[in-house]
């Protein structure tokens, strides 16, 4: 059994640009379809975000040593150039209560190709300040029961039940007629 994963500290939309080849080896693809949102797998203490690339039962065809291409060459779309990208951070929140509400800060860890280090991005705490609910004139109570409100009604129903009675109608014409002349016949 042969895994290619792909590890990533941060969590990114990546895809494949080639994977690896298996020459000399018959294959049984152990996974049907290979999901582009990543799983989370610590290792050696850190957390990274894992994407399967390809998991494979591998039977040599012929006897001798064989040696696995990597699955991951460093190979990058050429036509996007710098690489570049961006990390948002999306809080949603609903308040009970009017007063403050402090979003914390957000810290970013990325790599720059330019100073060829790693940097930290931070973002300062954002405070939002919740004001009450504004309430809305509640809705006059009619004095008059039972009032039905044409507008609510489709006018296709109205076509409807029309059609229907006409069917209806039709049939109990048509079964009094049956009738009449099975009647007619006895006599």
């Amino acid at each position: 059994m042969v895994t290619y994963k792909f590890y990533s500290r941060i969590n990114t939309t990546s895809q494949v640009l080639k994977r690896p080849s298996l020459t000399g080896f018959s294959v049984v693809e152990m996974v049907d379809a290979y999901e582009s949102k990543p799983d989370i797998e610590i290792y050696n203490g850190q957390r990274y975000y894992v994407n399967l690339v390809r998991k494979v039962q591998l039977f040599p065809l012929q006897a001798g040593k064989f040696e696995l291409e990597p699955a991951l060459k460093e190979v990058y779309n050429k036509y996007v150039f710098p690489l570049q990208g961006y990390k948002s951070f999306e809080y949603s929140f609903t308040a009970p209560d009017s007063g403050s509400v402090v979003i914390p800060a957000a810290n970013f860890h990325y790599f720059n190709p330019a100073t060829k280090v790693y940097q930290a991005a931070n973002s300062n705490p954002v405070t939002l300040t919740i004001l009450p609910a504004i309430q809305k004139p509640a809705p006059p109570l009619s004095t008059e029961t039972n009032v039905v409100d044409d507008s609510s009604i489709p006018r296709q129903l109205y076509w409807f039940a029309i059609v229907a009675v006409l069917i209806v109608s039709w049939i109990v014409f048509q079964i009094i007629r049956v009738k009449e002349k099975q009647h007619l016949v006895i006599k």
